[in-house]
């Protein structure tokens, strides 16, 4: 009979398939999580990465576990032989530019209105009330930087 592993709540697998789902790019991924909610990630390596997991669980402190491989496919939504999104370029008021390369972000959010109706609620869904709000503290803080999704991992 194989090894007993510890049960994996629901709640843990759904961060998990959060966290290796923003990379999608058939690569094996290994996730250092907190094993107990909000489940906080505290990276996600490719499996070859030994040395970077390695100093991730010891910096994260205790509660925290490699989790994985988990890997995602690659997808491309569009059919072959419409355009596609190479970059996006954002000028500021202020007149500087900043390049998001394609496939750097799932979705880039400008404004307060468009954070509380499409991150929020997942937030709040995910890691609850308080870590939602703490988050959206941060972004109404933040002085000219969207909310890239990679960054947040969320």
């Amino acid at each position: 009979m194989a090894e007993s592993k510890p049960l994996q709540s629901a709640s843990l697998l759904r961060r998990l398939a959060e966290a290796a789902d923003g990379y999608r790019d058939n690569e094996s991924r290994i996730i250092v999580a907190r094993r107990d909610p909000p489940h906080d990630v505290a990276g996600v390596f490719r499996e070859s990465q030994t040395a970077e997991i390695d100093e991730a669980l010891r910096t994260a402190g205790s509660g925290y576990e490699a989790f994985g491989p988990f890997a995602t496919p690659s997808t491309d939504p569009l059919p072959s032989g419409r355009k596609q999104v190479s970059s996006v370029t954002v000028t500021y008021t202020d007149q500087t530019t900043e390049t998001f390369p394609a496939g750097t972000f799932d979705a880039l959010i400008w404004s307060v209105p468009a954070f509380d109706k499409l991150i929020m609620p997942n937030l709040i869904s995910a890691y609850g009330l308080p870590f939602a709000t703490a988050k959206r503290t941060e972004f109404v803080s933040a002085a000219k930087a969207p909310f890239p999704h990679k960054l947040y991992s969320f």
